[in-house]
């Protein structure tokens, strides 16, 4: 009810009720190949999907990554050091899903109802082991206006 003062933490948040057992986290606004969502999967546990040709943008949610683990991730990083960008398309056991989801609740408890799920996952990735699969040249976009919308399409 809240959409127009909260991000994706806090839809991700009031999911926690239903969540049972380990998640796949689409971000709705992504249109993807199938095989990006296939490779995500096949690596296991806990993972990312991320793209390391993209990521220049400050509207990019830009990570990075050393040996095939998350480091850090967020909008704010600077791209030198950026890895890649946060494709949209993440998996975790029910291990980590839950440590999310208290991440989460500490998140808005501090009144960061605008932050998005990336933060909780760049809690998480301090604790835990996140993979991250690099899906460069393969086909996805985020369609966040008319422009990409086109873009899509073509």
């Amino acid at each position: 009810p809240r959409w127009d003062a909260t991000n994706s933490l806090c839809s991700f948040w009031l999911a926690r009720d239903w969540v049972k057992g380990s998640l796949v986290v689409l971000n709705s606004d992504v249109v993807f190949h199938p095989e990006i969502l296939h490779r995500v999967l096949a690596a296991g546990g806990d993972t990312i999907a991320y793209d390391s040709s993209s990521a220049y943008a400050p509207e990019h949610m830009k990570v990075r990554v050393v040996d095939g683990q998350l480091i850090d991730m967020n909008k704010d990083m600077d791209a030198g050091v950026s890895t890649g960008e946060n494709v949209g398309i993440l998996s975790f056991s029910d291990e980590t899903v839950k440590l999310l989801f208290r991440k989460a609740d500490t998140i808005l408890a501090s009144g960061s109802e605008q932050d998005w799920i990336g933060t909780a996952v760049r809690e998480v990735a301090r604790e835990r082991k996140i993979q991250a699969v690099d899906i460069a040249g393969l086909p996805w976009v985020e369609i966040d206006c008319a422009h990409d919308l086109q873009w899509a399409r073509r």
